[in-house]
């Protein structure tokens, strides 16, 4: 065993003269378990809470989509069609009419985005996994219907298994031809409620699912969409996907993975996660000052101890070695002790839900992912912070007394 380690794990576990040493050098151990502990769990946290966002965005969102860079519409012709369905990796293609519109029932209305939908619409998205009433039809026999936010439908006081009450929608006409009347200068499309989903505020107070054919009479645009929309197969590769579909598109059109389209959240949720990480690893910085207090404390009292190595022919860098490895230890128990810590609650609440929050309209466990890469992280910055606070006071301490 190295001599330097073997004594710095003595004057660690052995009895001190003053027990106040004894008592900051377990404080100060507690202190990095808890810091660590509580960056393990709070990470762990904002884990679980960006891939509960991913999933419901995902829900809504197609793996890929394609809109044009100036302008709300386009036609896309059968050549363009064609060559997309012949690219690899590509399971649906949707085409997808979105505008703004006012809802009326009965006597309310309220304006939202109305969002017209192929008939694969429901098979690359979940989005019917998240309706709570109703089902996801919008074409039938005896009519179109429409699928709403849960949102929209508790504003306008809609009764969905009423079949007999229709979701009146308008929208401006085109052109400057005379308006005589408000209704002459309005578009009106009549659906029957099928249903409503729940996903988040912004979706259910946001969003109006309707057959493309309806949206397309709707906003006066025959023939043109908004948007493509498209489903990846399970063992595509999305960049080369992505790029492929870019090629066929052209500079004209800006192709957008689910990320791209929601880069704006995803980015926060990123900066939020950093800026919790920089938060607490200051929290623990500022719990080390325990470990160079102990760290003094140590040294004033083994000067005796030092003295004698001297003389036995000890250098400098051999005592600041033990007494860094000192704190070295005490910093590493606290990280293990942390790290068992925090992996030990995260295991109980995924096991027993001990923090629960609202979300989908229901009561649900605070979702928790952990990540190895977290980890290692959390270890190395911990280590590194232990290893300045106990570098830099046996570092002064030691060249400012000399033993002498």
């Amino acid at each position: 065993m190295n001599l330097s380690f073997f004594i710095a794990r003595r004057y660690l576990i052995s009895r001190k003269t003053n027990n106040a040493i004894n008592i900051i050098s377990w404080i100060s151990v507690f202190a990095v378990a808890v810091g660590t502990a509580a960056l393990v769990i709070i990470l762990s946290f904002m884990n679980g809470l960006t891939g509960l966002v991913k999933d419901l965005y995902n829900s809504f969102d197609a793996d890929i989509e394609v809109t044009r860079v100036y302008g709300k519409t386009f036609q896309p012709d059968s050549l363009m069609i064609k060559k997309l369905h012949d690219i690899n990796g590509i399971q649906f293609i949707d085409f997808s009419v979105e505008d703004n519109a006012l809802l009326k029932y009965g006597d309310k209305q309220t304006f939202a985005v109305v969002k017209g939908v192929g008939d694969d619409f429901f098979k690359m998205t979940k989005l019917e996994s998240q309706i709570e009433d109703g089902n996801s039809v919008l074409k039938a026999r005896d009519g179109y219907y429409v699928v709403m936010g849960k949102g929209l439908n508790y504003q306008l006081g809609i009764n969905i298994h009423n079949k007999f009450s229709s979701l009146q929608l308008f929208s401006p006409k085109k052109g400057n031809a005379a308006v005589f009347t408000p209704e002459d200068g309005l578009i009106e499309e009549q659906v029957i409620p099928g249903g409503y989903f729940t996903i988040n505020d912004e979706f259910d107070y946001k969003y109006v699912i309707v057959h493309r054919e309806v949206a397309q009479r709707l906003f006066d645009c025959d023939n043109e969409v908004s948007s493509i929309e498209i489903a990846l197969a399970s063992d595509a590769s999305p960049q080369d996907t992505k790029d492929a579909i870019q090629a066929v598109m052209g500079k004209d059109f800006q192709v957008k993975d689910r990320y791209e389209q929601n880069k704006t959240l995803f980015s926060t949720l990123q900066s939020e996660k950093l800026v919790v990480f920089i938060v607490l690893v200051f929290v623990l910085l500022v719990a080390t000052f325990n470990i160079i207090g102990s760290l003094i404390m140590l040294m004033m009292e083994k000067k005796k101890d030092m003295r004698t190595l001297l003389n036995l022919g000890a250098d400098e860098k051999f005592i600041q070695k033990i007494f860094h490895l000192e704190g070295m230890l005490i910093v590493l128990a606290g990280a293990l002790a942390g790290l068992i810590l925090g992996l030990g609650f995260c295991f109980l609440h995924m096991k027993f839900e001990l923090i629960t929050m609202q979300a989908l309209g229901r009561e649900m466990a605070y979702p928790m992912k952990m990540f190895i890469s977290d980890f290692l992280l959390i270890f190395s910055v911990v280590i590194l912070i232990g290893w300045i606070a106990a570098w830099f006071p046996v570092r002064i301490f030691i060249r400012k007394f000399h033993f002498s």
